[in-house]
C-alpha cells in the first residue's frame, strides 16, 4: 500500500510532464507552420509586386510597338515576344497561388481543388472530382487539405505516368478526409526505402 502511495503522486507527475512536452512540440510546429506561410507569402507578394508587374508592362509594350511598326518581320517578332511574356505572366500568377494559395475555408475549397485538376488536364489526364459537404471545414483545416491534394496531384502528374487521377474530399464530425487516387504505375515499401538511402525525401 505504501509503494503505491509513493508511485501515485509519481505516476501523475509523468503524466503531467508528457502532456507538457506534447503542448510543446505542438506549439513548436504551429511556429514552424506560422514562419512557413509568412515566407511563402512574402515570396508570392514580392513574385507579383516586382517581376509579374515588369513582364506585364513588356508585353504591353511589345504589343504597342508590333501595332505601331511598318515592317511587318519586326512586328512579327515583337508579336512573339509580347506573347511570351504574356505567356511566362501566366505561369508565375499560378506559381504565386501554388506557392501561397489564397485564404481557403470549405467553401472555396470545391474551387481550389478544381483549379489544380486543370492543371493535369492540360497534360491530356483525365481527372474527376467528387467534393461536397465542404462547407464546415475550417480555414486551417482546408488549408492542410489543399496543400496535400496538391502535392499528391503534383506526383501523380510528374511521376505515376497516370492518364487518370481522382480526387474525392469530404467532411466527417470531427474530421476531413481526402483521397488522391490514380491509375499510375504505384511504388513498392522497398523502393521508397531505397530513394531515401538515396537522399530523396518523397
Amino acid at each position: 500500500a505504501l509503494l503505491v502511495v509513493v508511485q501515485i503522486p509519481l505516476a501523475w507527475r509523468l503524466a503531467r510532464n508528457r502532456e507538457s512536452a506534447r503542448r510543446d512540440r505542438e506549439a513548436a510546429l504551429q511556429r514552424a507552420l506560422e514562419a512557413s506561410a509568412n515566407e511563402r507569402r512574402r515570396i508570392a507578394r514580392d513574385l507579383h509586386d516586382g517581376v509579374v508587374q515588369t513582364l506585364a508592362g513588356s508585353a504591353f509594350g511589345l504589343g504597342a510597338a508590333a501595332g505601331s511598326t511598318a515592317d511587318e518581320r519586326l512586328a512579327d517578332v515583337l508579336r512573339q515576344g509580347a506573347a511570351a511574356a504574356r505567356k511566362a505572366v501566366t505561369d508565375l500568377r499560378s506559381l504565386i497561388v501554388e506557392i501561397a494559395p489564397p485564404n481557403l475555408d470549405g467553401r472555396r475549397l470545391k474551387g481550389a481543388l478544381t483549379e489544380l485538376l486543370v492543371q493535369l488536364e492540360d497534360q491530356g489526364i483525365t481527372t474527376a472530382m467528387d467534393a461536397d459537404g465542404l462547407g464546415s471545414v475550417d480555414n486551417e483545416s482546408a488549408a492542410l487539405l489543399y496543400r496535400a491534394a496538391q502535392e499528391a496531384i503534383r506526383n501523380a502528374g510528374a511521376h505515376a505516368g497516370a492518364t487518370r487521377v481522382e480526387v474525392v474530399a469530404r467532411a466527417v464530425p470531427g474530421a476531413a478526409v481526402l483521397q488522391v487516387r490514380d491509375n499510375g504505375r504505384g511504388f513498392t515499401a522497398e523502393e521508397v526505402i531505397e530513394r531515401q538511402h538515396q537522399g530523396h525525401i518523397g
